[in-house]
Parts: C-alpha cells; structure tokens; sequence
C-alpha cells in the first residue's frame, strides 16, 4: 500500500507499507526538471522545422512557419518561467 502526504517543506512525502522506506520528491525540483525538458524539445523542434521549412514547397511553409512560431513562443515561456523563480 502506498500513501501520499506533504512534509513542512512543501515536499511530496511517499510512505510504502513493508520495510520502512521513505521517498522524498522535491516537486519544485521536478517541476522544473519537466519545464526543462519541454524547452529543450521545443528548441529541438524549431531547428527541424526549420531545415523542413528549406526544403518545403511553397504552399506547404506557411503551416512550417507557425509551427516554428509556437515552438519558439513555448521554449520561450518554459526559459522565462524558468529565470522567473
């Protein structure tokens, strides 16, 4: 059985019943791990599409160019929520 509660810290406290174990998850930590994450696929993102974008046909760039935009604009968000903490 597995239980779940919150320690003074703010930390995610995950109790397991057998052996007594405790598991500590700093979840300002892994949220940021996680936003991390997501900047960096975006970032990856925007350098495929725009080597897609080189050799796109015409009618085909302007759905690469607002896939660039929005990939841009969320590597953007994750790197601002990232400094703003």
């Amino acid at each position: 059985m597995v239980g779940i509660g919150s320690g003074e810290s703010g930390a995610t406290i995950i109790k397991r019943s057998g052996p007594p174990t405790l598991e500590v998850i700093d979840m300002s930590k892994l949220k940021d791990q996680i936003l991390q994450l997501i900047q960096m696929n975006a970032t990856r993102k925007v350098a495929t599409l725009a080597g897609e974008y080189c050799r796109a046909r015409p009618e085909e760039r302007e759905e690469i160019q607002a896939g660039i935009k929005f990939e841009r604009w969320l590597a953007e968000a994750c790197r601002e929520s990232l400094e703003g903490q």
